[in-house]
This record gives structure tokens, sequence and C-alpha cells, in this order.
């Protein structure tokens, strides 16, 4: 408990601190501090490793150029008038 209570004011102390920071800065010079910067317990994440850029264009080859175009559902039609020929309406004749 005592823990959690130690953490919880170094939240508030850090967030302060980075605000004064953030207004004493030169924009020009530095991008502007975050909170977890000035936090002395505050976990460091870890890294996000990238894929390798072949593997990459892989995948998204896969989901926006290979999948193939569905069947309308069945009761459907395509409704040519109201998005330009591309949108699909119910069909209003069966109910």
């Amino acid at each position: 408990m005592a823990e959690a209570k130690s953490r919880d004011q170094w939240n508030h102390t850090s967030a302060v601190l980075a605000l004064i920071a953030n207004c004493h800065r030169d924009p020009k010079k530095t991008g502007p501090f975050k909170a977890e910067q000035f936090h002395p317990l505050a976990e460091k994440p870890e890294p996000v490793k990238l894929k390798d850029r072949d593997e990459a264009f892989a995948i998204l080859k896969h989901v926006f150029v290979d999948r193939k175009k569905k069947d309308p559902p069945a009761g459907t039609r395509p409704n040519r008038r109201a998005s330009g020929g591309r949108g699909i309406e119910p069909d209003r004749t069966t109910f």
C-alpha cells in the first residue's frame, strides 16, 4: 500500500515537472516532454520490433490487393443510383 501511494505521488509530481519543463522549453530545439520522462518508478516499455520491409509489404499486399471481392449477400442487389454504382441495397421486392 505504501508503494502505491508513493507511485501515485510520483505520478502527480512527474506531471507537474513535465508541465514546467514544457513551459520553459524552446520548441525549435526540443520536442515536448512527457511525464514518464520524469517518473523514477515508471517501467520502461519494451521496444517494438519492426518486421522486415518485404514481409510488411507482403502483408499489406495480401490485405489490400490480393483479397477477392465477396459476392453480395442473398436477397440484395446493386443500387446504382444511390451510391454511384458501388453500393448494395436490400431487394425491396421480397419481404
